[in-house]
């Protein structure tokens, strides 16, 4: 049973030295929309970064006060959201892009093609019916994809408006993926009848 104890006498340093990278590791994926579940590969980025961490710091999680590790997992905190928010910027995408490497760093097609506020026209066929509208988000719940749309309208195959809530910024509404026949991504109105700010 001494082994046992050892360990229970261990697990407050190990803690303490795995906690910067785990909290690095996670306030990144929580802002880049990765998963939050907690895998292997989470376990081995959270020990390379706090390695990194300490390293620079030159000291361990025992040298130093209590304050002092309270800050070095906020810088953490800070460094994983940073960081994500450079990863998810255009410019990253468009640096990448010049510099010869083909690839982005969205995790879907959608952000690469649309941002917030451009114009998606979605064809139903089951209602015969065009929904246009600026895309809101999209999320991916359980291997079931999202699509929410806001300010929109619905049209029939002429154009001709049958729904407008345009003017109601409050309004959303939200599609399965699989459910939509046909989209059309627009940096205006397709059918030319709204321009909204």
């Amino acid at each position: 049973m001494t082994w046992i104890t050892e360990l229970y006498h261990l697990l407050p340093e190990f803690v303490g030295y795995a906690a910067p990278g785990f909290l690095l590791v996670f306030s990144f994926n929580w802002v880049t929309s990765s998963q939050l579940r907690i895998e292997k590969n989470t376990v081995i980025l959270s020990f390379v970064w706090s390695y990194l961490i300490w390293a620079v710091i030159g000291k361990s999680s025992q040298a130093l006060s209590a304050f002092a590790n309270i800050v070095v997992c906020i810088l953490s905190i800070l460094i994983g959201f940073g960081s994500a928010i450079i990863y998810k910027k255009e410019s990253t995408n468009d640096f990448l892009c010049r510099i010869g490497i083909k690839r982005t760093t969205n995790n879907s097609i959608w952000d690469d093609l649309i941002g917030e506020g451009r114009w998606i026209s979605i064809w139903c066929e089951r209602e015969n019916a065009f929904y246009c509208g600026h895309f809101k988000y999209q999320k991916k719940e359980d291997d079931i994809v999202f699509l929410a749309l806001s300010t929109y309208y619905t049209a029939n195959t002429n154009g001709e408006v049958l729904n407008n809530y345009t003017a109601d910024r409050d309004r959303v509404i939200l599609f399965q993926i699989k459910d939509i026949d046909k989209y059309i991504i627009s940096g205006s109105d397709p059918f030319g009848h709204f321009r909204i700010k």
